[in-house]
């Protein structure tokens, strides 16, 4: 009986309960986006002859340059401004033309609004005053020119006495010699006369040109004397030895020792990566490791014999570090001793006699 009524209470405490506290349904969040570090790199490598290339890179910002053996350096960057937006920049400078950069960061100059082109003055017209004026002034010149030439009186020139030359007698003059001139019409405006023709001056005779040097005689040819050659004595001496020249000395051009290039390199990321080595002179190294931890590498160099001696190795956590090289020392290996007549004699008697006690044990249980 009180069991039944436990269980009577029990479903109605759980009927009220589903009553007064309705199911919510659950909220469902999606799981977070796990964010990946940006991944960062640089590296480094140059040599003595100057050059050099070197550069990073990372989430917001990479770098390169280089220098090249000739003096040019080349290089760029990239950037995430405030904005947002990522620069670029470009650059290259030589000893030449200077230091030379192109940018998309570069301020602008604002453009100039375009300017209106000057108009022409227009040309300044004559008045009606100024036309009658140049009218009248043109009519009257044409008018004195016509009169100039239908009547021109000639004066008389009278030509300068010389007395090298008589003056010649004048001619006459009739009246019918000179025809008489048409009479001019009457012009308000005075009538000019033509000027007189420039007197024509007769050039002086040249004066006469006398010698006044002396004249001297030229002088009298030196005698010619005739004689007979006088003969260069003739002298005996000893010959003269010959010596032979001496060799000559050849000196051999000293050999042109060129000095080695030396060179060497770096580059490493944020995930434990890098590479890094150098080559150059007697020696040389190169070292990489990977992201699986495995390290490789190897070097090289002359010993003290002249000898190239080189190694390489390999590292990883499995099986340690490994090493191959030409100068690791190797073991001796065992040489084999002849055992002498009388160790021989010994070993035989001493086979022979355990061969027979072998026997002996073998066949003696069947004797008994």
């Amino acid at each position: 009986m009180q069991s039944t009524m436990l269980i009577a209470s029990l479903v109605a405490l759980s009927a009220f309960s589903a009553y007064a506290y309705p199911s919510v349904p659950l909220a469902v969040y999606p799981a977070p986006v796990p964010v990946l570090p940006a991944v960062k790199s640089q590296f480094h490598a140059q040599d003595e002859l100057g050059q050099y290339t070197y550069g990073y890179t990372d989430g917001l910002s990479a770098k390169t340059e280089t220098k090249t053996f000739d003096g040019v350096t080349r290089g760029g960057y990239s950037y995430l401004d405030s904005n947002g937006i990522v620069q670029n920049v470009n650059y290259v400078s030589d000893p030449a033309n200077g230091f030379r950069v192109a940018a998309s960061n570069l301020p602008l100059a604002p453009v100039p609004p375009p300017a209106a082109l000057p108009v022409a003055p227009e040309p300044v017209k004559d008045t009606p005053e100024v036309i009658a004026a140049k009218e009248a002034h043109l009519a009257a010149a044409r008018e004195a020119q016509s009169v100039a030439s239908t009547d021109s009186p000639a004066e008389e020139s009278e030509t300068p006495e010389t007395p090298e030359t008589p003056e010649a007698p004048e001619a006459p003059v009739t009246p019918e010699a000179v025809p008489a001139a048409p009479e001019a019409p009457k012009s308000e405006e005075p009538i000019v006369a033509a000027p007189a023709p420039a007197a024509i001056i007769p050039a002086a005779a040249p004066a006469p040109i006398f010698a006044t040097a002396p004249i001297i005689p030229a002088p009298a040819p030196a005698p010619v004397v005739y004689s007979a050659p006088v003969p260069a004595p003739v002298v005996y001496s000893a010959p003269v030895p010959i010596v032979a020249a001496p060799a000559p000395i050849v000196h051999a051009p000293a050999p042109i020792v060129h000095a080695p290039i030396v060179s060497q390199f770096h580059s490493q990321d944020e995930l434990g990566q890098y590479s890094h080595g150098y080559a150059g002179g007697p020696s040389a190294k190169s070292e990489i490791k990977t992201f699986d931890g495995v390290t490789r590498g190897g070097y090289s160099y002359v010993d003290a014999n002249g000898i190239v001696q080189s190694a390489s190795y390999v590292s990883d956590p499995v099986n340690g570090f490994r090493v191959a090289a030409t100068n690791i020392p190797q073991p001796a290996v065992p040489v084999a001793i002849p055992d002498s007549p009388e160790v021989a004699a010994a070993k035989a008697k001493h086979f022979q006699l355990s061969a027979e006690a072998a026997a002996a044990a073998a066949a003696a249980p069947a004797n008994e």
